[in-house]
């Protein structure tokens, strides 16, 4: 059997062909290379901007319970235990002196009652944590109560029994009445330390946003600097593969 010996052409034939299937070998893998890494990193900037999407929607809703279930129900405590006040010293001013008509007493009671009851309503509207529903109701029973002294008192004063009237209101009047402002107050406290840990909340929210905007820019800044490299060495080989075949 004879074995023909190649030519110097169709070695270097050979060998260029065999040059120009390892450049293109070589340029796929670093395309495909290129295409992972910039998978993993479109990857993770989509998973920080969902989780930034998150923790945005997340401190939007504690800004409005805080306004909404917060700072509302406070104000509306304050105007509660305000309505209070008056109804009490209109009260004690008729008792020590009567200076109006049975009547028109009751219709400023009723008057600054339908107050209260459309403050409570707007209350119970708002979120309410365990402690704070349990305290409204405390406080609905106790004003229910105390409304029913209220009536005794006024039929006692206008029943010419002033001193009875009087007595009945400062002293059981008076205990039920700083029960009423007792539940009120804690009711107030509640909303403060609620508020409290929702803006608290808020904090490590922005804190969490802030570091994930961080991580994207080191991602972008990586990305920037892998495809260079990956670029650089891409053409550094392509230069050495470009050179002429020379044979010894």
């Amino acid at each position: 059997m004879s074995v023909r010996m190649l030519g110097s052409g169709e070695f270097t034939l050979i060998a260029f062909k065999k040059n120009y299937v390892m450049r293109w070998a070589f340029k796929i893998g670093n395309q495909m290379r290129v295409s992972v890494i910039l998978a993993i990193i479109v990857a993770l900037l989509v998973i920080s901007n969902l989780v930034m999407q998150r923790d945005i929607d997340s401190m939007d809703r504690s800004f409005t319970s805080i306004y909404n279930d917060r700072l509302m129900p406070a104000t509306e405590f304050f105007y509660i235990t305000e309505t209070l006040y008056q109804k009490r010293l209109i009260l004690e001013k008729n008792v020590l002196e009567i200076s109006i008509e049975k009547t028109d007493l009751t219709d400023k009671i009723d008057t600054y009652d339908s107050r209260i009851d459309s403050l409570v309503t707007e209350i119970e509207k708002t979120y309410f944590v365990l402690d704070e529903a349990s305290l409204l109701s405390e406080f609905k029973e106790r004003r229910e109560a105390y409304d029913q002294l209220e009536n005794k008192v006024i039929n006692l004063a206008y029943a010419n029994d002033s001193r009875q009237a009087l007595a009945m209101l400062e002293n059981e009047g008076g205990d039920r009445f700083n029960a009423m402002l007792s539940d009120l107050h804690q009711l107030t406290e509640i909303q403060s330390n609620n508020g409290r840990e929702l803006l608290n909340d808020s904090h490590h929210i922005k804190a969490s946003v802030h570091m994930l905007t961080f991580l994207e820019v080191g991602v972008a800044i990586v990305l920037s600097l892998l495809v260079h490299v990956i670029l650089l060495t891409t053409r550094t080989v392509q230069r050495k593969s470009n050179q002429p075949f020379h044979l010894n």
